[in-house]
């Protein structure tokens, strides 16, 4: 079994979504998942999304290119 490792860069506590960096079969992914409380331990959920390197570079561009037309389309 593959040893899974989370490095926790950051939190939107209203919607507890955690971000971090996960390790499994030998491959990093950055880890966008909302988190439930239980025991007073934060536990993952299958909502998310996980993203290896290039999948995260192309979403950040369209982000970035794409960030005053998506912010006009949430107002």
């Amino acid at each position: 079994m593959a040893e899974e490792k989370n490095i926790h860069i950051g939190e939107v506590k209203k919607g507890n979504i955690i971000i971090s960096i996960s390790e499994f079969n030998g491959q990093k992914f950055l880890d966008i998942r909302k988190y439930y409380e239980e025991d007073g331990e934060w536990k993952p959920t299958k909502k998310g999304i996980a993203l290896n390197k290039e999948q995260y570079e192309a979403v950040l561009e369209i982000l970035l290119k794409e960030k005053e037309k998506i912010l006009k389309e949430m107002a």
